[in-house]
C-alpha cells in the first residue's frame, strides 16, 4: 500500500549550531523545492532531481568544470568560501573553493596531517566552521559543502 510522506514545515531542521544560523545561499535556492503539501514518491523524486541539477549548475558556475565525482557536496555560498586558482599536476589551471575560517593544523613536516588524532582534530575544526545545511526533501540528516584532505 503506497503511503504519502508527511510534509515538512519550511526551514525544518535548518537551524545553525550555537547562536544564530549559518545557512548557506544555496539553501535559499532549495526553498522553491520544499513541499507545502504531501508529495507522492514521483513528485518527491522529481523535486530532488531538479534540486540536484540546480546544485550542479551552481557548483560549475563557482568552481568551474570538474572531471571528477562531485561527492554529493552542496554548493558553498560566496560568503562562506574563497575561490583560488592553482596549476594541476597536468599543467591545467583549476579553480578550487576554500572554506573561509578553516585552517588545518599539521603534524608533519610536509604540511599534511596524519593519524587518527590529527585527522579527528582537523575534522572537528572543519565541522565548526562549515555552514549547517539539512534538506527536508531527502533522508540525509546533513550534507557537506567541503571535504578535508591531508596533502
Amino acid at each position: 500500500m503506497p503511503t504519502t510522506p508527511r510534509p515538512h514545515p519550511p526551514h525544518a531542521g535548518r537551524a545553525g549550531r550555537g547562536t544564530g544560523s549559518r545557512r548557506t545561499a544555496p539553501a535559499a535556492a532549495a526553498e522553491a523545492f520544499i513541499p507545502q503539501a504531501p508529495l507522492s514518491y514521483a513528485e518527491r523524486l522529481s523535486r530532488l532531481h531538479e534540486l540536484k541539477l540546480t546544485y550542479a549548475r551552481l557548483k560549475r558556475e563557482s568552481g568551474g568544470p570538474r572531471d571528477a565525482d562531485e561527492q554529493g557536496q552542496i554548493p558553498l555560498s560566496a560568503e562562506a568560501c574563497e575561490v583560488v586558482e592553482a596549476v594541476s599536476g597536468s599543467g591545467v589551471v583549476v579553480r578550487d573553493l576554500i572554506l573561509k575560517g578553516f585552517t588545518p593544523v599539521s603534524n608533519h613536516p610536509s604540511g599534511g596531517f596524519f593519524g587518527a588524532r590529527a585527522v579527528g582534530a582537523n575534522f572537528r575544526r572543519l565541522l565548526e566552521v562549515q555552514p549547517v545545511y539539512v534538506e527536508p526533501l531527502n533522508s540525509m540528516a546533513a550534507v557537506s559543502g567541503a571535504n578535508s584532505t591531508s596533502s
